[in-house]
């Protein structure tokens, strides 16, 4: 009866120590997502670059990667999927190159769609497709690596003005928005394209954002919607003083009440660059280092300045749960909280160098 108890409490003890790991495993890193980087390189005297790879948690990494002339610039946002599929954008085309890393030799796949005059500023990855969007032009590229070209200017109404980013929606839905905001029949609006993956037919829609004089709000600008449409992020700079000082203003706007709900002040906001993952409005890198701000009230998750690093945090990108904060030596795994749960030293070739995560999306 005795042994019989004693099981029983040490059965007990291990399920409370379960449940308090399991409530933990949220802000736990357990390698469960690629930390990896690349650098690119031009080779002197040769028509060509080369990408390097560097895995920090990963014992299998890919090979350099040479790539021709036309692929001569850094990979934009490049991304891995669930299926261990690496896909590279680059500003200068219209392609995407595909590495398939699950093979005995990696693949690469080229896409072209034909397009001239097309750099995609924004990326998105979501269920297996990609997306890529310059100014006025939508690229939807497939997992099979057939694409669809979508412009946006044929079903824009107002003139579109130039694509601010792109936002996952709900239910397999991706928004693209309009960065400046029109007036429609005296209304302050946003205008927004809702793209379904499924049939991949697009939707413009248009949301109410502030009524208040131009004068009072300078150089408005769109910088993100949530994925139920019910919020628009935009930013302006404000006269503060009778000397014409300014602060750059970031708000979140209710489109139901019409309301500005939050605000987040600072006088270096930057105006380039934001981006939207999960519940969080971030921008990679800037002036003044990389910014991460949650959604829901515009507070920010942590201050990059005060985090125990070698040298200043230069770089941010999404990382499934969590996000990889870079410096010239080091790579930060955050928490949602902005915890520091993991710390990799960066390979000495890569010390110093101006490489870029390769993200994991996952929200």
């Amino acid at each position: 009866m005795g042994k019989v108890l004693k099981l029983a409490a040490m059965l007990l003890v291990l399920t409370a120590i379960f449940v308090v790991v399991s409530k933990q495993s949220p802000d736990v890193f357990r390698d469960e997502y690629p930390v990896m980087l690349i650098n690119h390189s031009r080779i002197f005297d040769q028509d060509t670059s080369v990408l390097e790879f560097a895995c920090l948690n990963q014992p299998v990494c890919p090979a350099p990667l040479e790539i021709a002339s036309i692929w001569d610039s850094t990979p934009n946002k490049p991304g891995v999927d669930q299926a261990g599929k690496i896909y590279l954008p680059f500003y200068n085309r219209s392609e995407v190159l595909y590495l398939d890393t699950t093979r005995t030799s990696t693949t690469c796949v080229s896409v072209d769609a034909g397009l001239e005059n097309f750099f995609p500023i924004s990326v998105l990855q979501v269920e297996g497709k990609t997306l890529l969007a310059d100014l006025d032009t939508l690229l939807i590229v497939r997992d099979d690596a057939s694409h669809k070209v979508i412009e946006l200017t044929a079903v824009a109404e107002p003139t579109l003005m130039g694509i601010g980013g792109l936002v996952r929606g709900t239910e397999n839905s991706v928004h693209a928005f309009d960065s400046s905001p029109h007036t429609v029949e005296g209304e302050r609006v946003a205008l927004v394209f809702t793209i379904d993956l499924v049939s991949e037919n697009v939707t413009p829609v248009l949301l109410p954002i502030f009524n208040a004089e131009e004068k009072e709000r300078r150089r408005v600008q769109i910088v993100g919607v949530s994925a139920d449409l019910s919020k628009v992020y935009y930013m302006f700079s404000i006269q503060t003083s009778e000397q014409d000082e300014s602060q750059m203003r970031l708000v979140m706007f209710d489109t139901q009440t019409k309301r500005e709900l939050h605000v987040y002040r600072d006088h270096c906001l930057p105006r380039q660059g934001y981006r939207q993952y999960g519940n969080y409005l971030f921008i990679s890198s800037g002036s003044q280092g990389p910014l991460l701000l949650r959604l829901d009230d515009l507070s920010p998750v942590v201050n990059f300045t005060t985090l125990p690093t070698e040298f200043q945090v230069l770089t941010l990108a999404p990382l499934g749960r969590f996000f990889l904060a870079g410096t010239a030596s080091e790579v930060l795994v955050l928490s949602g909280e902005g915890d520091i749960l993991e710390t990799y030293r960066v390979p000495p070739e890569f010390f110093g160098k101006k490489y870029i995560f390769v993200e994991y999306w996952d929200e």
